[in-house]
């Protein structure tokens, strides 16, 4: 069998789903009891987090792009030297 069992959105809201769950777990029932300046200490770590998955988000697209437009231009070092055509994508 070639195909996964669970579709890609599903699998992603599925990741989605369980980390909001630990996060309103932790909130709810938290391990360390920190004192009140607790979410002015939190606002760094979330904007960090956000420009994290922002830039994850963006040079993925980019090297999709940057492969294909590869594979379609035919340049690159699978190209250029004299290998099989079964290893250059074609």
């Amino acid at each position: 069998m070639n195909e996964f069992w669970f579709s890609e959105k599903f699998r992603l809201t599925l990741l989605v789903a369980v980390c909001g769950g630990l996060w309103l777990l932790e909130a709810a029932m938290p391990l360390f009891n920190y004192s009140k300046q607790r979410w002015r200490r939190a606002v760094p770590n979330v904007a960090l987090t956000a420009i994290l998955l922002s830039m994850n988000l963006v040079l993925s697209f980019a090297s999709a792009l940057a492969a294909a437009l590869a594979m379609q231009k035919q340049i690159g070092l699978l190209y250029w030297s004299a290998l099989p055509l079964w290893s250059c994508g074609s």
